[in-house]
């Protein structure tokens, strides 16, 4: 139909990836008492996980970061206590869609997002991935 365009969206995932299969029950133990949509991509050596809040509409992902950080946060802190670097890798994925030509923000995270992701301690990386 004319007139209807893909709205902006952004999805964010928190990726776990299970180091350690023997622990990979603990894990989905820990994961059922927490209210989180989750994917499981079970490979041969490993197990991944995702977490994702979205879509979202927005324009800004910003606001959508600080919220999946803050909604989360006692599951991250949990998740690094529980399990060590070794065990468990986790990285968080931003990924922002929206419409060609659309101005967006430039992206990078202002520094109340750096001291929310600093508080929470667990997140290794942060991809950032953009479709135009």
């Amino acid at each position: 139909m004319e007139g209807l365009e893909p709205p902006d969206e952004t999805r964010i995932y928190l990726d776990l990836q299970v180091l350690d299969r023997s622990l990979a029950g603990a894990l989905n133990d820990l994961l059922s008492t927490e209210n989180v949509r989750v994917c499981a991509i079970k490979r041969p050596t490993h197990e991944r996980l995702s977490i994702s809040s979205g879509p979202h509409l927005v324009y800004d992902a910003y606001p959508v970061v600080a919220s999946f950080v803050t909604q989360h946060a006692e599951l991250l802190r949990r998740l690094r206590t529980t399990f060590t670097p070794q065990q468990l890798d986790l990285w968080m994925t931003v990924e922002i869609r929206h419409k060609p030509n659309r101005e967006l923000p430039a992206l990078g995270f202002d520094p109340s997002i750096l001291r929310l992701l600093a508080d929470v301690d667990c997140l290794l990386d942060i991809d950032i991935m953009e479709f135009l």
